[in-house]
């Protein structure tokens, strides 16, 4: 089972082959920053430095991940509205066409988050475990910890040279996110209800569907569902109990 885990980032290498992004800033002073000032009012001094250093990286980790949100939403509008949909009526007409085309363009953009968060971040991927064969159909079972597992996962895909044919479960509701929902409606991502009476007619159509495929589809679950921190774990116990007593 393959896993991803942290690593130092090698600032001599060019092109880091090894997720995590840098959650801690360290700042340091020069020595002779407080040549000049002595006693408590160079400590305050410095303190106010320090927060004004502090406030400037913080700003400029912002604009990048500000500038990283917008090119994902761009590009999943513009893909999704300009290149996945003029070509559905090949789905009717000559759909081993289409559905090469579709695997080809998702397998495409998949590759660019992950190479933001690797350029952009300094983010590092160290991958171990038993290496996964792009001729299987394969069942991906993984943590959800952060948002941001499943483009993590990304850079595992890419690696491993198969993400046009990675499937990822999803929320229902995300399908109608504007450019990413609708790119994940064309890549054939799995939606659900969270409503077995609903979901289960559902997964058995879209499994059958991959399984008679002659491509090795890969499918990514969550089972943990919605992120494992303490509120979410309230909020979810809470629908859980309503959820029994209107049963």
């Amino acid at each position: 089972m393959s896993k991803v885990q942290p690593l130092a980032h090698d600032p001599g290498s060019a092109f880091p082959t090894d997720s995590s992004l840098p959650v801690c800033v360290d700042i340091y002073m020069p020595n002779d920053v407080n040549t000049h000032i002595s006693g408590s009012d160079g400590c305050f001094v410095l303190a106010i430095f320090q927060d004004l250093l502090e406030v400037v990286v913080m700003g400029y980790q912002t604009l990048k991940g500000c500038y990283f949100v917008l090119a994902c939403f761009l590009s999943s509008w513009v893909g999704s509205c300009f290149v996945m949909l003029p070509t559905l009526p090949l789905a009717l007409m000559a759909p081993h066409i289409y559905r090469s085309y579709v695997h080809f363009m998702m397998g495409t953009w998949l590759l660019f988050p992950p190479a933001m968060f690797e350029l952009l971040f300094g983010t590092t991927i160290h991958v171990s475990g038993d290496k996964m064969r792009r001729s299987e159909t394969s069942l991906i079972i993984a943590n959800h910890r952060t948002r941001l597992d499943w483009m993590f996962m990304w850079s595992l895909t890419g690696r491993a040279k198969w993400s046009a044919l990675l499937k990822i479960i999803l929320r229902g509701d995300l399908r109608h996110l504007p450019g990413f929902g609708w790119a994940m409606q064309f890549g054939g991502f799995f939606f659900l209800s969270r409503k077995w009476a609903k979901d289960e007619q559902y997964l058995t159509k879209k499994i059958k569907y991959l399984v008679s495929s002659p491509d090795p589809y890969k499918l990514l679950i969550f089972p943990e569902g919605l992120i494992t921190i303490p509120k979410l774990k309230q909020s979810r116990m809470r629908l859980r109990r309503r959820r029994a007593y209107q049963s």
